[in-house]
């Protein structure tokens, strides 16, 4: 007996699932970024606009730095400014949480509050520096000084290949700068 095989052409079938497979998978990338288009637009103009707003602090304190450079009198030493505002100062690694802490770091907080309340009683403080709060944010009002030194969350900088760590550096409106360290104050003439 003779029988008959219908010969069968795969290519046509194979062709038809890959196309199905290709639309499905195309179907869920249009889907994806249509869903996802609002958050990720959202994500990347919220990240444009805080760089933008940083680049605006950045030259505001850059501002800063300036104008007190170029009133100051005596040497402005670049070192106790942070590294963000073009010095060469950083946070240093522990808080000066006098609170509960020795008589020693308590005494020497009362010193240095006592120091800068007196001097800037006698020529107003226009600047602090080598001061940082809890978050590594550098401290430069006298305000703010005394106010983290009071309640003992204050980090000093940490200049780089020098012993100067926990010194601050002082400006005021004559001009003068000062280096103030355990409560001493010395003009940088």
């Amino acid at each position: 007996m003779i029988t008959f095989k219908k010969a069968r052409n795969q290519n046509g079938v194979t062709s038809i699932e890959l196309g199905m497979i290709t639309a499905v998978i195309s179907v869920a990338i249009i889907t994806g970024v249509s869903y996802f288009k609002g958050p990720i637009q959202t994500a990347f103009a919220t990240e444009a606009s805080m760089l933008a707003s940083h680049s605006a602090v950045v030259g505001q304190k850059t501002d800063f730095i300036n104008s007190i450079q170029s009133s100051s009198k005596d040497d402005f030493d670049m070192t106790y400014v942070d590294t963000t505002e073009g010095g060469t100062n950083i946070a240093g690694d522990n808080l000066w949480n006098t609170v509960g802490k020795s008589h020693i770091a308590q005494a020497n907080a009362e010193r240095n509050i006592q120091a800068l309340t007196k001097l800037n009683g006698e020529d107003t403080i226009t600047g602090v520096f080598g001061l940082y709060d809890d978050y590594n944010t550098p401290l430069h009002s006298i305000d703010e000084a005394i106010s983290h030194l009071e309640n003992g969350k204050v980090k000093a900088g940490k200049i780089a290949h020098t012993s100067d760590a926990g010194n601050i550096e002082v400006t005021t409106s004559s001009g003068k700068v000062f280096l103030l360290q355990a409560g001493t104050l010395t003009e940088n003439n």
